[in-house]
């Protein structure tokens, strides 16, 4: 399934200025979209990522600890982190090298980074929980 996702991304990134000009011949318009699509591969690798995790999680039957992950990583990074980024002049962005406020792109790349962190956790969390228990006698 990673894989396929990855595939997918891969087309995604190296199609992007073909999919855009069907779409819109306004060269500013095309250069923006294009930046875009980036951040739209590397979602579709991390959202697939997450989803296999959590539903390997769910045949455990464990559903509380991935809808906490996904309220931090998802409502707090992803929404307030692009609200933040995408919409703010933020001095920590700043520091970092990035020209705030993103607009678009800030949302985007908050998303992105919203899957990587729930997809560590929901797999570091998997590591665990699937780890065969160790008897002590």
């Amino acid at each position: 399934m990673l894989a396929i996702s990855t595939c997918a991304g891969a087309l995604i990134f190296l199609a992007a200025s073909n999919v855009v000009s069907l779409y819109s011949h306004d060269a500013e318009v095309q250069a923006i979209a294009v930046k875009l699509l980036v951040f739209v591969a590397l979602f579709q690798i991390f959202d697939t990522a997450q989803v296999v995790i959590v539903n390997a999680l769910r045949a455990y039957k464990i559903t509380f600890i991935p809808m906490l992950v996904y309220t931090v990583a998802l409502w707090g990074i992803g929404l307030g982190g692009g609200y933040a980024i995408g919409l703010n002049q933020i001095e920590t962005a700043n520091a970092l090298g990035l020209a705030t406020p993103m607009g678009a792109a800030g949302f985007w790349l908050a998303g992105v980074a919203s899957l990587v962190v729930a997809s560590l956790i929901l797999l570091a969390y998997f590591e665990r929980v699937s780890r065969p228990a160790r008897w002590v006698e």
